[in-house]
């Protein structure tokens, strides 16, 4: 059955409360009992913990093929490394025809000077093996001689590493590096 909304069921208002009398401390005295504590509130559900996901284990990556690399031209790395050593050769053995040379003339122009030289005289003559234009004549004489002797083993030594070296070291050096070629 339905109501019709003027016809709810309404509540009696409730009576006002009554004001202590003065100089009273009590607290005043009402027809209607004290309301009742308020009910504490509903406890909150716990919530469980979420479920662990547990994914698969990752794929290791895929290795990138490591390409091959370019052939390697043999000849040309025969020839590269053939000039290099063979100039190598060449400098190193410039280098011992100078260093033999300049000790040969340093004892050879020690020794005429020790004759030729009476009290030292020709020690700090400023004659050495690139100059021998000094005033003392003795150690320009020692100067002169020791350096035709010397330029004489110097210019053999020299022809041992003159031009046709390096030519034949890269032929010999290249007929046998191509052997390694496939």
């Amino acid at each position: 059955m339905l109501l019709h909304t003027s016809m709810r069921q309404q509540t009696a208002p409730s009576p006002a409360p009554v004001p202590p009398k003065p100089g009273s401390h009590c607290s005043p005295h009402t027809a209607q009992p004290p309301p009742a504590p308020a009910p504490p509130p509903p406890p909150t559900p716990t919530l469980p913990p979420p479920p662990t996901i547990s994914l698969p284990p990752s794929p290791a990556p895929t290795p990138t093929p490591t390409l091959a690399p370019p052939p390697i031209d043999c000849h040309n790395l025969c020839v590269s490394d053939c000039d290099h050593n063979c100039t190598a050769a060449y400098d190193a053995g410039m280098s011992k025809c100078q260093a033999q040379a300049v000790a040969g003339f340093n004892e050879c122009y020690a020794s005429c000077t020790s004759q030729r030289c009476p009290d030292m005289s020709c020690e700090n003559s400023g004659c050495s093996s690139g100059n021998c234009t000094c005033d003392n004549p003795n150690a320009s004489y020692c100067c002169k001689g020791c350096g035709s002797a010397i330029s004489s083993a110097y210019t053999d030594c020299q022809r041992g590493y003159g031009g046709a070296y390096v030519y034949y070291c890269m032929v010999s050096c290249t007929n046998n590096c191509f052997k390694t070629c496939p």
